[in-house]
């Protein structure tokens, strides 16, 4: 709400905390808990915004399960648990005022800190969302994962659609000398005179240019690294498309659709008629040896994530 958070607030903000967690023998974690017991006015009010209204459902709760999740089939509901995969949307949550964002974020990026403090391999996937993170308050802490979670044993991953975004970034030369491995799509504009020099910051020459100017798309990848490149493609077959691509005719909503009504009829057994449905029943031997392993169970999006 655009209050400092000054040593005065912090003092009080610490000498409140004891009194609202353990009462009755039970633990009270929320915001809208300890507000009551905060004697100043001003941090009061700035925290009221998120125990009450529209702001609530973002931070008040009594059990903080980010980055804990089970292993479920929809719909049953979330509980704590380890669970290799987790994902965050933040497209609606880029798109509204700090007050929304900065305290949400700041969460989040010291939970996944607190993870990676195990030192168990990670892969920290930013899509689409780094780039206008780059122009806030949390470019620091990108930059400074780029440069240092490699010694927590943990990887950055920066994907965009945008090359001319990452050119007018004005961190661009942090960016391209943090990240040495590259993965570039096929783009039949790659040689075009608006698009060449684009390709040449990220250290390709003409004969690369030319290559990725003519590789197939959605099908042709070419990875560029200090040790070498390469074009490669995937070589997905039928049964792997099934689950990562989009069924013709149907739009990913669609699918994530199906897929979900699938969870409510079928269970854990959704994917079993998820292969029937495209015409794959003669690949369900090969998916029963897979679900026999211990493993987790396959979850469905959640909401907007991909």
């Amino acid at each position: 709400m655009g209050s400092k958070a000054h040593t005065t607030y912090r003092h009080c903000a610490r000498a409140s905390t004891p009194f609202f967690r353990f009462q009755h023998g039970l633990i009270y974690r929320r915001i809208s808990d300890f507000l009551p017991q905060l004697q100043e006015g001003d941090l009061a009010a700035a925290l009221a915004p998120y125990a009450q209204g529209s702001l609530r459902h973002l931070l008040d709760g009594n059990r903080d399960e980010t980055l804990a999740a089970p292993e479920r089939t929809l719909p049953e509901p979330a509980s704590p648990a380890e669970h290799p995969y987790h994902v965050f949307e933040l497209k609606r949550l880029i798109d509204m005022e700090d007050r929304v964002l900065l305290p949400v974020l700041l969460h989040l990026f010291h939970r996944v800190e607190q993870r990676l403090e195990a030192g168990r391999p990670s892969l920290l996937v930013i899509e689409e969302a780094w780039l206008p993170l780059m122009k806030s308050v949390f470019a620091a802490r990108i930059k400074q994962w780029l440069l240092t979670l490699r010694k927590q044993n943990a990887a950055v991953l920066l994907a965009t659609q945008s090359l001319a975004q990452l050119w007018e970034s004005p961190n661009r030369h942090v960016l391209l000398e943090s990240c040495p491995t590259r993965i570039l799509l096929a783009n039949p504009e790659a040689a075009a005179p608006g698009h060449a020099g684009l390709y040449r910051d990220l250290g390709l020459n003409n004969a690369e240019i030319t290559l990725l100017a003519h590789a197939r798309r959605k099908r042709d990848y070419y990875f560029k690294s200090p040790r070498g490149s390469r074009l490669f493609e995937l070589g997905l077959g039928p049964i792997a498309l099934a689950f990562l691509g989009t069924p013709e005719g149907m739009t990913m909503a669609d699918a994530i659709a199906e897929a979900r009504a699938l969870g409510v009829v079928h269970g854990s057994d959704w994917p079993r008629e998820w292969l029937r449905r495209r015409g794959l029943a003669h690949a369900l031997p090969l998916l029963d040896s897979i679900t026999a392993q211990p493993t987790h169970a396959m979850d469905l999006p959640e909401g907007d994530a991909r």
